[in-house]
């Protein structure tokens, strides 16, 4: 008998997820092993047979090396949502035998048996989903108040406590050390209202005590010395407002006199000389005052009466004096309208009228004045109607009108939360939030309250966002902790 036999050799694979649930699993196919007969015939004579075999079969890939990336364990999921979905990728290669149709013809003489093994290669290529729950959770506690300093923030919540993030190279957190903190922490208690200056911050308590850390190289913190604090020490009482600046420190008692501290190379006390003080002196001739912005190298005063007041460096016109002329002594400033609140950055000035108009004047350079140029000037311009609250940054500006946040100025870490990092000549309207109760221009970040909850954006090299890492961010982003 003759007889023509084809087998075929089959491989199987075993395709496994060790780390996560498999969402499809590949499948490839291979020939099965089937044969053939020749017809009967007389032995020692010739036989012709035509063999023709096709093979069709399913193999289940059961065993597989691959590699997940990244792993799904050690990812951390810092801000955002409560959960988030995580897409991870697997593409491996092996041999796989596929699927084959093999047509032969035969010519024997006897008995002969045939075998044929067919093999291909082929790429595997699955799928798996993870999910992940982010190791931050909502804040312990409701913010009441907030202050963006240049590199770092200061939070009060609602129970007199002062939270803080960011640098502390010169202890301006009040931790006790000089290490940067990424998110918030507790620094002191019983405290009624915060500042954040430039290197170093202020607190006043609930008993009327100005607390002080941080930069003391001008005696800034007013303690009497020029060394650094890396906590808060009390340096005064009597106090009802406070006001931390780039490098000097203003408070007004509750007879609405201000007392002043730190550099004074440009006047920014108000005292009539360029002298620093290590301690808070008494400013002459300025009484009745009842809001108090120290900005970069300047000072701004609100008097009850609703004039407005100004010291300090004036390169710029800042001091919206109409010349650029520095002044030692505050200098009253005319203005068309009484004035109801005032903020001062790095060298522009804000102030907020009794109607809701907003006035700008000093240094556009990025266009935080927000009139449509880049020009600077030194007499004040109403630019924004129907303002109820305002904040001027190192060189951005935050308005609240009508329950919208505007902004205008310098964008380039994403400070005004725009979604992009391009500079504001005009102000714009941020739409992606509503329900803003404050806000808090920084150096180069910003801080807002928003339905009560904490939200940040812009640079975060120190972790000044709060966010617990040091990616910047360009949207207002909701703080966890």
């Amino acid at each position: 008998m003759k007889k023509i036999l084809i087998t075929v050799s089959v491989l199987v694979l075993v395709f496994t997820l060790a780390t996560c649930s498999k969402k499809s699993s590949p499948t490839s196919s291979s020939p099965a092993a089937t044969s053939t007969t020749a017809p009967a015939g007389t032995a020692g004579t010739t036989a012709s047979s035509t063999m023709q075999a096709q093979q069709t079969a399913t193999n289940t890939m059961t065993s597989l090396t691959a590699t997940i990336t990244p792993t799904p364990s050690s990812t951390t999921v810092s801000t955002g949502t409560p959960t988030s979905t995580l897409i991870f990728t697997i593409t491996a290669t092996s041999s796989a035998v596929q699927s084959s149709t093999k047509t032969s013809t035969v010519t024997a003489t006897g008995t002969s048996s045939i075998s044929a093994t067919i093999t291909r290669t082929s790429t595997a290529t699955a799928s798996a989903t993870c999910t992940t729950t982010p190791t931050n959770t909502p804040l312990p506690w409701q913010p009441a108040e907030i202050s963006a300093g240049y590199y770092h923030s200061l939070i009060l919540d609602g129970g007199g406590n002062v939270w803080a993030a960011g640098e502390n190279n010169y202890g301006q957190l009040g931790t006790g050390d000089t290490n940067t903190r990424t998110a918030f922490t507790e620094v002191l208690s019983g405290v009624t209202s915060i500042s954040a200056g430039s290197y170093f911050s202020l607190a006043l308590k609930s008993n009327g005590s100005l607390w002080a850390t941080g930069q003391n190289q001008f005696g800034q913190l007013g303690n009497g010395g020029t060394a650094q604090e890396n906590s808060f020490v009390q340096v005064m009482t009597g106090v009802t407002v406070i006001s931390a600046g780039g490098q000097h420190s203003l408070a007004l008692d509750g007879s609405g006199n201000i007392w002043a501290a730190g550099l004074n190379n440009d006047g920014q006390l108000g005292i009539g000389n360029n002298t620093a003080q290590t301690s808070f002196v008494k400013v002459p001739g300025m009484t009745g005052v009842i809001a108090i912005a120290a900005g970069y190298y300047f000072s701004l005063a609100l008097k009850s009466d609703g004039s407005l007041w100004a010291a300090g460096d004036n390169t710029y016109g800042q001091l919206g004096i109409s010349t650029t002329a520095s002044a030692t002594s505050f200098v009253y400033v005319t203005t068309t309208a009484s004035i109801t609140a005032i903020s001062a950055g790095y060298a522009h000035s804000l102030a907020l009228d009794s109607y809701g108009d907003l006035w700008l004047t000093g240094y556009n350079n990025a266009g935080q004045l927000g009139d449509g140029t880049t020009n600077s000037r030194d007499t004040y311009e109403m630019i924004l109607t129907g303002v109820t609250a305002i904040s001027a940054g190192f060189e951005h500006t935050l308005a609240l009108s009508s329950g919208v946040l505007y902004a205008a100025g310098n964008n380039g870490n994403g400070q005004l939360g725009d979604g992009t990092v391009n500079n504001q000549t005009t102000f714009e309207a941020i739409t992606a939030v509503s329900g803003v109760n404050n806000m808090s221009a920084g150096g180069y970040h910003s801080l807002a309250l928003i339905s009560g909850i904490l939200y940040a954006t812009g640079y975060n090299g120190y972790g000044e966002l709060g966010t617990g890492n040091i990616t910047n961010e360009n949207t207002w982003t909701k703080i966890y902790q």
